[in-house]
């Protein structure tokens, strides 16, 4: 179906989402930015890339978050373990 005949409500609410995605995009870009900042400052000092006592609250933050905000906190769960593990990866490359 093109965008042409569909609803234009239905197109407003999609563009909305599109920048709702860009928005996260930059956003992720933005956080990715400071954990590469923590991964270097981790490697003069000598600290592992891992602290999985900061892991755990950072989930347990954002579940609560999660919840609070009405979106499912197993997919928030999920995604910033994703990320977690994608840090984890970047910090032991520096």
């Amino acid at each position: 179906m093109s965008d042409s005949i569909v609803n234009p409500e239905l197109l407003q609410l999609r563009d909305q989402i599109d920048i709702v995605d860009a928005q996260l995009v930059k956003l992720l870009g933005q956080r990715f930015g400071l954990t590469a900042q923590v991964g270097v400052l981790k490697k003069q000092t000598g600290l592992e890339a891992r602290d999985p006592d900061r892991e755990r609250l950072q989930i347990e933050k954002v579940r609560k978050l999660a919840t609070d905000s009405g979106v499912d906190p197993d997919f928030i769960e999920n995604l910033f373990q994703t990320m977690l593990k994608t840090v984890v990866q970047k910090h032991r490359e520096v």
